[in-house]
């Protein structure tokens, strides 16, 4: 056996990291495309206790009304049927 370093496994290797930060470019890229309206999606608003409103998900409830909702209303905790 040959000692010294496993051009193969290097390639491999090399190889692999290409992938993967292929994989994750595409991921980001399909994150920060603009939505069908040509608009990009507003920041998150965490100053004010909420989030900002994001047109194809409806409209945000802050936290602490959400927290004071779920503890009036257990059943509202899980997905909806």
């Amino acid at each position: 056996m040959r000692e010294g370093i496993n051009t193969r496994a290097v390639a491999a290797v090399g190889l692999g990291a290409l992938a993967f930060t292929a994989i994750l470019v595409a991921l980001a890229w399909f994150l920060v495309v603009p939505t069908p309206s040509g608009k990009p999606l507003p920041p998150a608003n965490l100053e004010r206790g909420g989030f900002a409103q994001r047109p194809q998900l409806g409209v945000a409830l802050p936290i602490d009304r959400a927290i004071d909702r779920v503890v009036a209303d257990p059943s509202l905790i899980g997905g909806h049927p």
